[in-house]
């Protein structure tokens, strides 16, 4: 599922994001709960890693608390209903959801949701010249 949305960002014509202070807030609350994990990755990391996508931010939570989940993919739903799906892949019990918000024919907020039986992750990607056909550059930082 993993190699799936890495495939699936590769090829995405994305060139620009924004960030949601709404979505902040959503992390901050599972940055403390059981079986969450929060991760936050900033601009400064990118440029160390030498990783040219020229995102200001990564940001990804994954929730594997079986009881939690089905209030975070609420929260989630709340955070794409204004945005564009841009594409859905479902398979079995797993799914990829890929969203997107654009101003002026650039992209300003990309969320990718996947979802398993028990576990949904969610990566949401910042910036203000984000190349995300550069995506695969963050696979080798990891």
């Amino acid at each position: 599922m993993k190699r799936l949305i890495i495939l699936i960002m590769m090829l995405l014509p994305i060139s620009v994001m924004a960030q949601s202070v709404e979505f902040k807030e959503i992390m901050t609350e599972y940055s403390t709960k059981e079986d969450c994990t929060t991760i936050h990755i900033s601009n400064a990391l990118f440029e160390t890693m030498n990783v040219s996508i020229n995102a200001n931010d990564m940001h990804v939570i994954s929730v594997e608390n079986k009881e939690l989940i089905p209030q975070f993919r609420k929260q989630m739903a709340t955070v794409v209903a204004p945005l564009t799906v841009m594409m859905s892949v479902n398979s079995g019990d797993e799914s990829v959801s890929i969203y997107h918000r654009s101003e002026n024919n650039c992209i300003k907020e990309l969320v990718i949701i996947t979802q398993e039986e028990d576990t949904c992750v969610v990566v949401y990607i910042t910036g203000d010249n984000l190349e995300v056909n550069h995506i695969d550059s963050l696979t080798n930082m990891f």
